[in-house]
């Protein structure tokens, strides 16, 4: 797996994934993830999202309904060791 700038690149024996722009795109911007196979390649266009507002929703949702803390904080960690993982698999590239 590799991050330059703000492209995620992972490879395996069956193809490679690259993810454009997966960390915080702007609100408008359409993601595109590109799957790349001996046989051809595809393209997904995933739908615009405002993750900062999403953050935001989630927050006052949480407050309002009063989601307990413990599992937010579980939801958290369990984020936080994934993006460890993919950080740890990562192949720095300085352009």
């Amino acid at each position: 797996m590799e991050v330059v700038g703000a492209v995620l690149r992972s490879q395996a024996a069956t193809g490679v994934v690259v993810a454009s722009r997966v960390f915080t795109p702007p609100p408008v911007f359409p993601p595109v993830v590109r799957i790349e196979r001996q046989d051809g390649r595809e393209e997904v266009v995933l739908p615009a999202d405002d993750q900062y507002a999403n953050v935001v929703r989630h927050f006052v949702h949480a407050v309002r309904t009063g989601t307990p803390a413990q599992a937010e904080a579980e939801a958290t960690l369990r984020q936080a060791r994934l993006v460890g993982e993919v950080e740890s698999r990562a192949v720095r590239v300085t352009v």
